[in-house]
């Protein structure tokens, strides 16, 4: 008759016998009337070397409290299942993985690969929050410029510029499906678990770029469609590698993340000039600075995993200047955000508004400094800096320099019309 133990078992190994890993298979064999245990394993679990514990009716008994006569009666054991029991059969070896596998090839065997792709598929190529935020910064600075605005025109500049993140983000991952693989938050992208191949992901990444800088040069101007375009080469073509080069890469991805206010303005000035009015510049730079805070924090919660997949991060190679330039970046937002006030394009209400927004975003990233990342301060730098972006650009379309003139104009005009019946009855 042959016990196995359970892996959850704990044995006492006799003096003599080496651990090694994994499980221990015992036999119990009949030695002189009585029973004895002999190792017949080759296998050993570290939880198993303090004691042998075997269930014997529905009871955990240790090895050293059991005696071997009682033993056998309680199992049942005869002499003759004892010499007739078979050999255990040794525990099934798993191959080794082959080395020549990548990860991206793991993760697709594993989840199986999509029979046919859906349109929600490829829209996932386009990181879809991604877009919608660079498409909410493009809308905002369009909505916030002192020009005429085109309901047309808006309609272009938002398609165009969904099209062009889309395929920005789509070559994206057509360049490091193997380091997505390693990372928690990008293994279930399309290409890492196989539901598009790289042929079909390259497609509509093709597609979407031309039809994205078509439609900003047809609709809008070609200002903003060499943005649109520039800005997927920047991305795709010099952000993408720069992450597993050197930690500059934050730099020029805050460059990428700063052009669509541009494209925003350009698209509502005249002749798409970018130099007619420095509010543009001053919204590309505020939204360059909110990169640093906003990207830092994420990436020092992630930092693990950008280790593992070889990505130089700052928060992965210089943990001190990954804070450092979150708090320098989230003060500089306050003088951007002034000047709003000081080039006329909001009214002076907005110092207030926006002073409150960041000097809590300031203190966030204070946090996130001096406690390096630590009891929280990272994800709540993040947190604020999700709160501070929609926050300081609603606040800036509100306060919208003559934004709400027509008020004071109607009650002036009221006014004016109560002093004129007075006037004409005193000359009565």
């Amino acid at each position: 008759m042959a016990l196995r133990l359970h892996p959850g078992g704990s044995i006492l190994l006799p003096k003599g016998i080496p651990p090694v890993s994994g499980r221990h298979m015992w036999r119990i064999n009949r030695f002189d009337g009585g029973l004895a245990v002999r190792l017949s394993a080759k296998v050993v679990c570290p939880d198993c070397r303090r004691r042998l514990t075997t269930i014997i009716r529905g009871k955990n008994v240790p090895f050293f409290q059991r005696s071997i006569a009682s033993t056998s009666n309680r199992l049942g054991a005869t002499t003759a299942e004892l010499e007739q029991s078979e050999p255990l059969a040794q525990p099934k070896i798993v191959p080794p993985l082959d080395q020549s596998t990548t990860a991206v090839d793991r993760v697709a065997r594993r989840k199986g690969v999509a029979k046919s792709p859906t349109i929600w598929t490829y829209l996932e190529l386009s990181k879809p929050r991604l877009s919608v935020l660079i498409l909410l910064t493009t809308m905002s600075a369009y909505a916030i410029a002192p020009y005429p605005a085109s309901l047309s025109t808006l309609l272009f500049l938002s398609t165009g510029t969904f099209l062009c993140s889309a395929s920005a983000n789509t070559f994206n991952m057509i360049s490091e499906p193997d380091f997505d693989a390693l990372m928690s938050r990008t293994r279930n992208r399309p290409l890492v678990r196989g539901a598009l191949t790289t042929q079909q992901a390259t497609t509509f990444g093709i597609a979407s770029g031309l039809a994205g800088v078509a439609i900003l040069g047809a609709g809008v101007n070609p200002v903003v469609a060499a943005l649109g375009a520039g800005n997927i080469v920047l991305y795709a073509g010099v952000y993408t590698p720069l992450k597993r080069r050197t930690i500059l890469n934050t730099w020029v991805g805050s460059v990428v993340g700063g052009v669509p206010p541009l494209m925003g303005w350009a698209a509502c000035s005249p002749d798409g000039s970018l130099l007619s009015h420095p509010g543009g510049l001053i919204l590309a730079a505020l939204l360059y600075a909110w990169q640093f805070h906003h990207f830092n924090s994420l990436a020092w919660t992630m930092r693990h995993d950008y280790a593992r997949a070889g990505y130089k991060m700052m928060p992965v190679t210089h943990p001190e200047l990954n804070a450092r330039v979150a708090f320098r970046y989230s003060i500089a937002c306050l003088p951007l955000c002034w000047s709003l006030v000081a080039c006329g394009l909001v009214d002076p209400w907005y110092l207030v508004d926006s002073t409150i927004v960041n000097a809590w975003v300031v203190w966030k990233a204070y946090k996130f400094w001096k406690e390096g990342g630590e009891k929280g301060s990272a994800r709540g730098l993040f947190f604020a800096s999700l709160v501070q972006l929609p926050a300081v650009l609603v606040l800036a379309m509100l306060h919208k320099e003559g934004l709400w003139d027509w008020i004071w104009e109607k009650d002036e005009l009221e006014g004016e019309l109560e002093v004129e019946p007075e006037s004409m009855t005193a000359k009565m």
